[in-house]
């Protein structure tokens, strides 16, 4: 196993919050926890002040917990229509057949035994700071943080530069994330993104945008290998 190489320090903060007092299985959003997550430089010198590196959105879904509480996982997965197209890509829909069949037939020889999902529905790296090894260190990090709390780490693949956007709705981000720069040819944008991924021995047995892997075959690598441009 390589060593960090990266001497410098980022840090990553996460938030979510929750609803006091409301019933447990009166909405489908009961049984999902979405955490919004910042990474900063973390400073070298008293007088040096943290800078904003990226920015990203995970949602941890807690099928176990819908199961216990008998409430369908199907209307878990109809939470919201990120979650939904995600769910209909990884998960079984036919009648009579359990949701988690495709998922059970693909580790079979190796069975998932946590139910619930981590879904990183967006990771973003500003300019500045990419090719250097932060992405793939997010993802090691949240790993780290929830491979305990699912059995399940998946990822959208996606490139955010060709998502539709409405006209007159550029906010600070977008004019920092300066998606114009980006490669704008969808086809090969996508490759690159999912060789991204594939070089981490992420997966996408079920659809192109969509990549799984095992939280804790994660959780102990290295967040920074000497080469490593993701």
């Amino acid at each position: 196993m390589e060593d960090d190489y990266n001497m410098r320090l980022y840090s990553v903060t996460f938030d979510f919050h929750d609803v006091l007092g409301a019933g447990l299985g009166e909405d489908p959003n009961d049984f999902v926890t979405e955490h919004h997550f910042k990474i900063h430089t973390v400073p070298e010198e008293p007088s040096e002040k943290e800078a904003l590196v990226g920015r990203g959105k995970l949602s941890l879904i807690q099928f176990g917990l819908a199961m216990d509480a008998e409430f369908p996982l199907r209307d878990v997965m109809d939470a919201s229509s990120t979650i939904l197209a995600m769910s209909e890509s990884l998960f079984s829909w036919e009648e009579d057949v359990h949701p988690f069949e495709k998922l059970d037939k693909y580790f079979e020889n190796d069975p998932i035994f946590n139910a619930d999902v981590c879904f990183v529905e967006q990771l973003e790296i500003l300019p500045a700071f990419r090719g250097q090894g932060i992405g793939r260190a997010a993802l090691i990090s949240i790993a780290r943080k929830f491979h305990n709390s699912c059995g399940l780490l998946v990822l959208k693949a996606f490139p955010l530069q060709h998502e539709a956007r409405l006209p007159g709705k550029v906010d600070q981000w977008v004019k920092a994330m300066r998606y114009d720069e980006l490669d704008q040819d969808l086809e090969r944008s996508r490759l690159k993104l999912n060789s991204w991924y594939q070089e981490m021995g992420f997966t996408n047995p079920f659809d192109l945008e969509y990549f799984i892997a095992r939280p804790e075959e994660y959780a102990c690598l290295p967040m920074f290998v000497k080469y490593n441009s993701l």
